[in-house]
Protein backbone atom coordinates (compact mmCIF):
# COMPACT_ATOMS: atom_id res chain seq x y z
CA UNK A 1 0.00 0.00 0.00
CA UNK A 2 1.28 3.56 -0.62
CA UNK A 3 0.51 6.80 0.80
CA UNK A 4 0.32 9.67 -1.54
CA UNK A 5 2.38 11.43 0.46
CA UNK A 6 5.41 9.45 0.48
CA UNK A 7 8.67 10.09 -1.58
CA UNK A 8 9.43 8.57 -5.11
CA UNK A 9 11.73 6.16 -4.54
CA UNK A 10 14.27 7.24 -7.09
CA UNK A 11 18.10 6.94 -6.71
CA UNK A 12 19.28 10.23 -5.85
CA UNK A 13 22.92 11.03 -7.49
CA UNK A 14 25.62 11.74 -5.74
CA UNK A 15 28.49 14.14 -6.62
CA UNK A 16 31.69 12.45 -7.28
CA UNK A 17 33.70 13.32 -3.58
CA UNK A 18 37.14 14.35 -5.78
CA UNK A 19 34.84 16.84 -7.76
CA UNK A 20 33.27 18.15 -4.20
CA UNK A 21 36.68 18.18 -2.44
CA UNK A 22 38.43 19.77 -5.50
CA UNK A 23 35.89 22.78 -5.25
CA UNK A 24 35.77 23.52 -1.36
CA UNK A 25 39.39 23.32 -1.59
CA UNK A 26 39.65 25.91 -4.40
CA UNK A 27 37.01 27.84 -2.50
CA UNK A 28 39.36 28.19 0.72
CA UNK A 29 42.63 28.49 -1.03
CA UNK A 30 40.83 31.76 -2.97
CA UNK A 31 39.44 32.75 0.42
CA UNK A 32 42.38 32.89 2.14
CA UNK A 33 44.81 34.82 -0.33
CA UNK A 34 42.14 37.15 -0.40
CA UNK A 35 41.95 37.17 3.81
CA UNK A 36 45.55 37.92 3.97
CA UNK A 37 46.52 39.87 1.18
CA UNK A 38 44.93 42.55 2.66
CA UNK A 39 46.55 44.99 5.20
CA UNK A 40 45.60 44.83 8.88
CA UNK A 41 44.81 48.09 10.64
CA UNK A 42 47.43 47.39 13.47
CA UNK A 43 50.21 47.80 10.64
CA UNK A 44 49.39 50.91 9.13
CA UNK A 45 51.59 53.88 9.92
CA UNK A 46 51.59 57.68 8.96
CA UNK A 47 54.44 58.09 7.20
CA UNK A 48 55.64 61.28 5.61
CA UNK A 49 58.82 62.51 4.10
CA UNK A 50 59.80 65.37 5.58
CA UNK A 51 63.27 67.21 3.85
CA UNK A 52 64.38 63.79 2.67
CA UNK A 53 63.91 62.00 6.36
CA UNK A 54 60.94 59.58 6.81
CA UNK A 55 58.62 60.31 9.44
CA UNK A 56 56.27 57.52 10.98
CA UNK A 57 54.14 57.55 14.40
CA UNK A 58 54.76 54.98 16.23
CA UNK A 59 52.27 55.87 19.40
CA UNK A 60 49.91 58.68 19.19
CA UNK A 61 48.07 59.70 22.30
CA UNK A 62 45.75 62.71 22.76
CA UNK A 63 45.54 64.67 25.87
CA UNK A 64 41.97 64.10 27.59
CA UNK A 65 42.41 67.42 29.54
CA UNK A 66 43.80 69.48 26.33
CA UNK A 67 42.96 68.44 22.95
CA UNK A 68 46.07 70.25 21.40
CA UNK A 69 48.56 68.39 23.34
CA UNK A 70 49.69 64.66 21.73
CA UNK A 71 51.95 61.98 23.65
CA UNK A 72 54.11 60.45 20.75
CA UNK A 73 56.57 58.45 19.97
CA UNK A 74 58.14 59.00 16.30
CA UNK A 75 60.37 56.88 14.10
CA UNK A 76 62.72 59.27 12.30
CA UNK A 77 64.42 56.98 9.14
CA UNK A 78 63.24 53.53 11.17
CA UNK A 79 65.18 54.97 13.87
CA UNK A 80 62.65 54.87 17.13
CA UNK A 81 62.80 58.74 19.07
CA UNK A 82 61.61 59.11 22.82
CA UNK A 83 58.25 60.06 23.90
CA UNK A 84 57.07 63.98 23.56
CA UNK A 85 54.77 65.90 24.24
CA UNK A 86 53.32 68.11 21.52
CA UNK A 87 51.82 71.15 22.22
CA UNK A 88 50.11 72.14 18.67
CA UNK A 89 48.45 75.05 19.42
CA UNK A 90 51.55 76.88 20.95
CA UNK A 91 53.36 75.10 18.69
CA UNK A 92 56.28 73.58 21.02
CA UNK A 93 57.35 69.99 21.79
CA UNK A 94 58.27 68.70 25.81
CA UNK A 95 60.97 66.34 25.97
CA UNK A 96 60.79 64.01 29.16
CA UNK A 97 62.97 65.84 30.98
CA UNK A 98 60.84 69.21 30.52
CA UNK A 99 62.89 70.53 27.76
CA UNK A 100 61.31 72.98 25.66
CA UNK A 101 61.61 73.20 21.73
CA UNK A 102 59.86 75.13 19.40
CA UNK A 103 58.60 73.78 16.24
CA UNK A 104 61.08 73.72 13.29
CA UNK A 105 61.54 72.97 9.97
CA UNK A 106 61.93 69.57 9.35
CA UNK A 107 60.95 68.37 12.64
CA UNK A 108 58.09 65.82 13.18
CA UNK A 109 55.66 68.26 14.19
CA UNK A 110 53.51 68.04 11.08
CA UNK A 111 53.11 64.21 11.56
CA UNK A 112 51.97 64.21 14.90
CA UNK A 113 49.78 67.49 14.58
CA UNK A 114 48.03 66.93 12.00
CA UNK A 115 44.18 65.51 13.62
CA UNK A 116 44.90 69.13 15.15
CA UNK A 117 45.13 70.62 12.11
CA UNK A 118 42.28 69.18 10.24
CA UNK A 119 40.22 70.40 13.22
CA UNK A 120 41.06 73.75 13.12
CA UNK A 121 40.28 74.16 9.86
CA UNK A 122 37.13 72.87 10.18
CA UNK A 123 36.47 75.76 12.29
CA UNK A 124 37.68 78.28 10.07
Amino acid sequence: MTSRFSLPQMLIPFLPLKALFRKSLLAVLIGGMVLFSLPSPAEAAICRNIQGRRICEASLNRSAKNYWEYRAIVTIDGARQPRETYNCRDKIRIQADGTVIPFQEGDPSPVVCRLYNKRMAKRS
